[in-house]
C-alpha cells in the first residue's frame, strides 16, 4: 500500500510485476494516475521483459492512462477503464 500511496502522491504511473495491484477493489479504477501490471513468467530473461514492456508502452503512447489498469501479458495488452 505504501508504494501505491507514494505513486498517487507523485501523480505517477505505477509499473509493477506484482499481480496484487490488478485488484480493482484495493486499487479502484480512476483513483490513480494509472497502474501497469506486467504478467510475464518469472523465468523470462530481463531483456525480454524489458522488450515486452517497451513494446506495450509504444502501443500506449497516444493513450491517456490516468485511472486505467493496464495488464501486459506475453504478447497481449489489456486495458480496464473506469466506468463513467
Amino acid at each position: 500500500m505504501e508504494v501505491f500511496e507514494r505513486a498517487r502522491a507523485l501523480n505517477a504511473i505505477l509499473v509493477t510485476a506484482d499481480k496484487g495491484f490488478s485488484n480493482v477493489l484495493n486499487y479502484p479504477l480512476g483513483s490513480h494516475a494509472g497502474i501497469i501490471v506486467l504478467r510475464v513468467p518469472n523465468e523470462l530473461p530481463t531483456q525480454e521483459v524489458n522488450r515486452q514492456l517497451l513494446r506495450a508502452l509504444a502501443d500506449l503512447k497516444d493513450e491517456n492512462l490516468t485511472g486505467l489498469l493496464v495488464i501486459i501479458d506475453a504478447g497481449r495488452l489489456r486495458l480496464r477503464r473506469p466506468t463513467s
